[in-house]
């Protein structure tokens, strides 16, 4: 699939990587991912006997990411102002480890290898099923968005600086719930029009377990069919 010019994609929505649920941002560039059920492929480990992964939902919890690096968005794609959104299929083991990393869809320009090797590092808190944990396999969307070379008007507004400030500070020393109201109260003041809050919220409220909540701030993001709530991830160039 080719990459689409920037000219194209300048009026979308912030759009986020789907892994169920996650976003990574970066001034080189950036992706998002969230988790998102597929049919299960029995992957045997070490020769073991081959364990058939299990679909997210129902008494399957949506794993969470913990701990995840930047996509990098590579000098190819930046001098051509390509934009797109790599879907990468994966394993999540018990541990929380992932594993048979692969591209589903891709974009080119180096942005499909820089997506894989990003989520290979991703660290997760394992799916369960009845609180044991188990191997799911799942699809994650990293986005990568060219920055756009014109700040949004209310990025200069002062109480916008600040909120965005205060929502950071919190999440900082771990006061989510704050850091949430912070956000929001930011996304409110650019009439909600900013795509990078509503990225912290859906984030936050991920860590907090609140799929539900999570789901709803990522309403209108694409998506991949059969996509779960959970993580996304953008890269910015």
């Amino acid at each position: 699939m080719r990459p689409r010019p920037l000219s194209f994609l300048s009026a979308l929505f912030l759009a986020s990587v789907c892994l169920n649920s996650a976003t990574i941002s970066a001034q080189t560039g950036s992706g998002t991912a969230s988790p998102a059920a597929v049919a299960p492929t029995g992957v045997p480990p070490n020769g073991a006997a081959i364990v058939e992964p299990k679909r997210v939902g129902g008494a399957v919890s949506t794993p969470v990411i913990l701990s995840k690096v930047d996509a990098k968005y590579t000098d190819e794609a930046r001098k051509a102002n390509v934009s797109g959104t790599v879907l990468v299929n994966l394993l999540i083991d018990e541990q929380g480890n992932p594993s048979n990393v692969h591209v589903v869809r891709g974009v080119g320009m180096g942005l499909d290898e820089s997506a894989v090797a990003a989520v290979k590092q991703y660290k997760f808190q394992p799916a369960t099923e009845n609180g044991k944990p188990v191997l799911v396999q799942i699809n994650v969307e990293i986005t990568f968005r060219v920055k756009s070379k014109a700040p949004a008007a209310y990025e200069s507004d002062p109480k916008f600086v600040a909120a965005m400030a205060e929502g950071k500070k919190l999440s900082g020393t771990q006061q989510i719930n704050f850091a949430i109201d912070a956000y929001k109260k930011a996304n409110k003041i650019a009439a909600g029009k900013c795509a990078d809050c509503l990225q912290h919220i859906e984030e936050l409220q991920m860590k907090t377990g609140s799929f539900k909540d999570a789901a709803a701030s990522a309403a209108g993001r694409p998506s991949s069919p059969g996509q779960v709530p959970g993580m996304h991830t953008r890269s910015t160039g």
